[in-house]
């Protein structure tokens, strides 16, 4: 064989090579969250009861800490090896017991919280800002014997995942099915409203609201409260919050737990919340509002120019887990995408809410990042038809 003959084969091997090589790379980007939670994985622990604490931040805001937390919930559902309790109950427990944030790292406090909780472990840890992410040190503890079972620790930075990969959704559809699914008439989109306030005319305006199914909901010896806040004002709320009376048979107040969306309010705006009362179910007769008065913000500190441009609705045996893809179509980049979403039952009935964060902590105008968000069965009811509007921290 001509050793120009030999020449063109070694062009199209190298070729192939270096395909081969780039394709390894994409595959083998990693999830440092999903890392985290395989090596903090105990032998001996399966099904175990969970409780996943906010993590302490230092250098970043608290909400950072809340979106590494629910990060991290949402690889332990995924994992299926455990029970993982509702948010919800945990800041319960922490706002009754009056805890500080700075002392949930404590190995001990975090122990006495997991008990309250009834939990078998407990996830507690820290984030640490960097410039380029955060540092994360995690450790997941028994409960019961105080002994930090395993510790972990991550750089979680700022990269995003390849548009290749974010194409497909958890349930590996294509981009078409995944539209398909949802142009389907059990599923509803909404868009957040937007109302914007002169300086010159917001102080002759008053805030104003109203709660809407409000409802409570037994469940494994607690009740759940939900409902819906809607702003009827002309000027935005500001992080509202309302607080429910729980009674027994008698009309004796048992308990009153406290409720709030999570974020401020702008006019039209309507918002699911959820609360939970502990070990009053056996009592429980009847629930009632007892104090809701909203209050005026300036702040513009969130970013509503967001939308959810493909979402699936999938049953595990345990929750209904929402995936999809948030889409930002404004121009100001944010931080903290999160999905809130309504649920309906087939007659109409609101029957709950949940939260998700996006994987990206940060999103650019014009980005899109994956999120999950996941619906506890509660009283046995099916949602068939859900609400979503998506919000933004201002970055």
């Amino acid at each position: 064989m001509r050793e120009g003959e030999s020449f063109p084969f070694c062009i199209m091997f190298k070729r192939c090579l270096s395909i081969a090589a780039t394709l390894l790379l994409i595959g083998c980007q990693s999830n440092p969250t999903a890392e985290l939670v395989r090596e903090l994985n105990p032998d001996g622990y399966k099904d175990a009861t969970v409780a996943v604490l906010p993590l302490i931040t230092s250098g970043l805001p608290a909400e950072a800490g809340r979106y590494h937390g629910d990060r991290i919930v949402d690889e332990l559902v995924r994992s299926g090896r455990y029970r993982v309790l509702e948010r919800s109950l945990v800041d319960r427990i922490l706002e009754e017991q009056k805890f500080q944030n700075s002392g949930m790292a404590d190995t001990d406090q975090a122990a006495r919280i997991g008990r309250l909780l009834s939990a078998r472990l407990v996830i507690t840890g820290m984030a640490y800002g960097r410039p380029d992410g955060a540092d994360l040190f995690i450790r997941l503890i028994d409960v019961e014997s105080g002994v930090i079972l395993k510790s972990a620790h991550r750089q979680v930075r700022e990269g995003r995942p390849s548009d290749d990969r974010r194409r497909e959704s958890d349930s590996g559809q294509s981009t078409s099915e995944q539209n398909a699914q949802t142009d389907k008439p059990n599923i509803a989109r909404i868009k957040p409203i937007i109302g914007e306030v002169k300086a010159d005319d917001e102080a002759q305006r008053e805030a104003r609201g109203e709660i809407l199914d409000l409802a409570a909901i037994p469940s494994v010896g607690n009740i759940v409260v939900i409902g819906r806040m809607r702003n009827t004002g002309s000027i935005t709320i500001g992080t509202p919050s309302l607080r429910v009376g729980l009674f027994d048979a008698k009309g004796e107040e048992i308990d009153s737990v406290q409720c709030f969306p999570g974020v401020d309010l702008p006019p039209g705006a309507l918002l699911p919340f959820q609360c939970v009362s502990l070990n009053t179910r056996d009592r429980f007769a009847s629930t009632r509002l007892l104090h809701f008065k909203p209050q005026p913000t300036r702040s513009d500190l969130y970013v509503h120019d967001l939308s959810v441009v493909r979402h699936n609705l999938r049953y595990d045996g345990f929750a209904y887990n929402l995936t999809g893809t948030i889409q930002h179509s404004g121009k100001i980049p944010v931080k903290y995408p999160r999905v809130i979403a309504s649920f309906f039952d087939a007659g109409g009935s609101f029957i709950g809410s949940a939260q998700g964060f996006g994987d990206d902590k940060e999103l650019q105008p014009g980005q899109q990042t994956r999120f999950q968000a996941s619906l506890w069965a509660l009283g046995g009811r099916k949602p068939a038809r859900y609400e979503m509007v998506v919000v933004g921290l201002r970055n």
